[in-house]
């Protein structure tokens, strides 16, 4: 069970035309973060962990079956380039 009522919730992920990973919480603010390399990819679940230019770090669960499997497999290509 996931509880999104905080309000440093995250409700959304982007990935602007210019690499840079942005989060909406649910109070409406936008961050720039950064992926970090403790993020987890598996084939059923991605962990992604951020660091925000707040100080604050976030951590996001995907399951495969919570996206599109042509996202997710997009998603683990774009975290494989940028952790090398």
């Amino acid at each position: 069970y996931i509880k999104k009522s905080l309000k440093h919730s995250v409700i959304s992920i982007q990935l602007s035309n210019d690499n840079i990973w942005k989060i909406t919480t649910k109070n409406n603010k936008q961050y720039n973060v950064k992926l970090l390399s403790s993020s987890l990819l598996h084939r059923h679940l991605l962990i992604l962990n951020f660091k925000g230019n707040n100080k604050h770090y976030y951590t996001i669960l995907i399951f495969n079956d919570a996206v599109d499997a042509d996202l997710a497999r997009k998603v683990r290509a774009r975290i494989r380039v940028e952790s090398l």
